[in-house]
């Protein structure tokens, strides 16, 4: 819907019609339907920006909604979706002093740059209080981040090595409080898994690589556990005896501009891995057909479907 009012939009500004030959809708209406087009298609927003004065104060800050800050490598910022922007952090510092306003409306970040200074990290997460999702590839452990800079945000999902962000008792910290998807790139230390078990609000969990003392730990542990996927499946002649049985357990593979455009298609679009391994483990349960999957690799002997981001589990299948 919002695609279709979008594309009437953008008809009726490159057309000229005077706004004026129209009846007017209450405020209250008009702001919800342009609210409700910026949200659903973002990428129409700078055009929504002209409509009217009264819709580009609506409207504006949807497009710092979500931000991606540029990377240095070339090949990922090909992989951005319609609708989002680059931003580097040096020119975004000039908009936090100018319009702090309108960086105060970011509920999405990520951050690809490994060579930004961690201290511009800290400023941009600073500026940003109410982020929800966070994707940050650094900094890496002994980058000397101030892990205080996260306790202040109302964080539900996070993708990171945990070791660059907290590297001492991490799951203690405050913003894994509200925590409900959490991907974490390498395994954590076996002395904070307890607290990782015990996060309250941790529904969703992806690792980077298989560790099978830890994953009978949570699957035992955390009932309210909806999902444990492993990122990176393992070699052959891994001893999976302990959590084969257990619906929850999902292999996927892995790959970064995958993993970077899901993420992004998920902010904007609902339509992540969450979701559909979500799909897929319903259909497990309910022992409906495997539907068809196009494999990064196939490694023998090993008892698990192995996903990849894209799948789709409500694929028609012949099998």
């Amino acid at each position: 819907m919002g695609n279709a009012v979008s594309i009437a939009l953008n008809d009726w500004l490159r057309l000229g019609i005077d706004s004026k030959a129209y009846p007017r809708l209450p405020l209250e209406l008009e702001r919800a339907i342009f609210e409700l087009v910026a949200l659903s298609h973002p990428v129409s927003i700078p055009n929504l920006l002209l409509v009217a004065s009264r819709v580009k104060e609506w409207i504006q800050p949807l497009l710092y909604h979500t931000l991606v800050f540029d990377s240095a490598r070339p090949g990922l910022t090909r992989r951005l979706v319609d609708g989002l922007r680059f931003h580097k952090p040096a020119s975004f510092f000039r908009i936090i002093r100018r319009q702090r306003n309108l960086v105060e409306c970011a509920q999405n970040l990520m951050f690809l740059g490994s060579q930004t200074p961690v201290g511009q990290l800290q400023t941009v997460l600073s500026a940003c209080p109410r982020v929800q999702n966070l994707y940050v590839l650094w900094p890496y452990p002994g980058d000397d981040f101030d892990e205080a800079t996260l306790d202040a945000l109302p964080l539900r999902r996070l993708h990171c090595h945990i070791g660059g962000l907290a590297p001492n008792n991490p799951f203690q910290r405050p913003f894994f409080s509200n925590m409900s998807h959490l991907e974490l790139w390498r395994v954590p230390k076996e002395e904070d898994w307890p607290t990782l078990a015990r996060l309250p609000r941790l529904t969703h969990l992806a690792l980077g690589h298989y560790n099978e003392a830890l994953s009978e730990l949570l699957l035992k542990e955390r009932e309210t556990l909806i999902m444990l996927v492993v990122l990176v499946p393992p070699t052959t002649g891994t001893n999976y005896s302990t959590v084969e049985a257990d619906p929850r357990f999902v292999m996927m593979t892995w790959r970064l501009p995958s993993s970077i455009h899901d993420w992004q298609r998920g902010v904007l679009h609902g339509d992540d891995y969450w979701g559909r391994v979500e799909d897929f483990i319903a259909r497990r349960r309910a022992g409906l057909p495997r539907p068809p999957y196009n494999m990064f690799q196939r490694i023998q002997s090993i008892p698990f479907i192995i996903l990849t981001p894209d799948f789709d589990p409500k694929a028609k299948t012949d099998v």
